[in-house]
């Protein structure tokens, strides 16, 4: 597992865990929960359907591909969002690839 935290001007901290496969999974979940934030996922459907299941917390699963990797995507994350009750603080995970993670990022950004 790698870890790479991202430093704002504002004194501001993002961790971000990259892992192959869900060895480490337990550990972060337990490092987050000590912080006691909220957490979503935003999961690719195919990941979801080989560990949907262990994931104790709302999550949405999407279509991860190309012609899915859209602004239309990231405001569907946006809107379940904010119907989850999510605020500036909940953690977001991105379960998947590269397209996954990429409308996930841009989301939690935003």
């Amino acid at each position: 597992m790698e870890k790479i935290t991202l430093r704002t001007t504002h004194h501001h901290q993002s961790d971000i865990f990259i892992d192959t496969d869900f060895t480490h999974f337990n550990t972060i979940m337990q490092k987050i929960n000590a912080d006691e934030r909220s957490v979503f996922a935003i999961v690719d459907e195919k990941v979801n359907e080989l560990y949907g299941s262990r994931f104790p917390f709302p999550k949405m699963t999407i279509k991860a591909d190309e012609a899915h990797k859209t602004l239309e995507t990231v405001e569907l994350i946006l809107h379940w969002l904010m119907g989850q009750g999510a605020g500036r603080e909940a953690l977001l995970l991105g379960v998947g690839g590269g397209v996954t993670t990429d409308v996930c990022g841009f989301a939690a950004a935003i």
